[in-house]
């Protein structure tokens, strides 16, 4: 499907789908007068995909446009997957550059947003996903980091129950997690006797801040002493 659009966008032609089913995709052009029609089937021998007939486009499109209907952000986050995979820090911007230069067409803001939203969950796992994985994660840095301290509150949560009925326990709401690693506490010791905390608002599903301790050292170099993430 994913070699179908991009020849269809290098060619400025669209389809829609006529039949589809586990064994068999069958696809015509959008235009009625065009004769254009494509049928792929699934071959069990060879466990792949292939087109077994495909005629030309008739049509002849009038009008070029900027972005191409199928185009969407599940075939942009495919094209990103390495680039978000590289730095998740990916600017929207730049990813809208990419998908010009790689398909010829330029994709909407928001299409280029959700397309990056789907690839750092596709990577990285979605929000559920990581808060769940928080207290293991924290055991982790206690284990692999000796001297690393951790304070983790959470909310009692409403009961929740398995597929089989049963009870699920140990469920809860995360609150608030406070850390500090052990260089950082050792640290602490040889620096100026100031204090600073800022903080930073998190955006994304849940919103919350970050709030950071640091102090100086003797060559006035930011020294960072603790951390929180708190609800404001």
């Amino acid at each position: 499907i994913r070699a179908i659009k991009k020849f269809h966008m290098l060619n400025s032609v669209d389809y829609k789908v006529d039949r589809v089913n586990p064994e068999r995709y069958k696809i015509k052009c959008v235009h009625p007068d065009c004769m254009f029609k494509l049928t792929a089937s699934y071959r069990l021998r060879g466990d792949c995909w292939v087109i077994g007939s495909m005629t030309t486009h008739t049509c002849v499109s009038s009008t070029q446009s900027q972005d191409h209907r199928k185009l969407n952000y599940d075939l942009i986050c495919q094209e990103i997957l390495p680039l978000v995979s590289n730095d998740p820090s990916l600017k929207v911007k730049t990813i809208i550059s990419h998908i010009t230069t790689v398909f010829n067409y330029t994709p909407s803001y928001r299409k280029a947003w959700l397309a990056k939203t789907k690839a750092i969950e596709r990577v990285y796992g979605n929000w559920e996903e990581s808060y769940r994985d928080l207290p293991r994660y924290l055991n982790a840095l206690k284990t692999y980091s000796p001297g690393t301290i951790y304070v983790l509150e959470t909310e009692s949560a409403l009961p929740a129950y398995a597929q089989d009925g049963s009870l699920l326990h140990g469920n809860g709401i995360f609150s608030r997690v406070f850390w500090a690693f052990q260089p950082c506490i050792t640290g602490f010791a040889s620096c100026k006797p100031i204090l600073q905390i800022d903080g930073t608002w998190l955006y994304g599903k849940y919103k919350g801040t970050l709030l950071m301790a640091v102090a100086q050292d003797g060559n006035n170099n930011i020294f960072p002493i603790a951390f929180a993430l708190v609800e404001g």
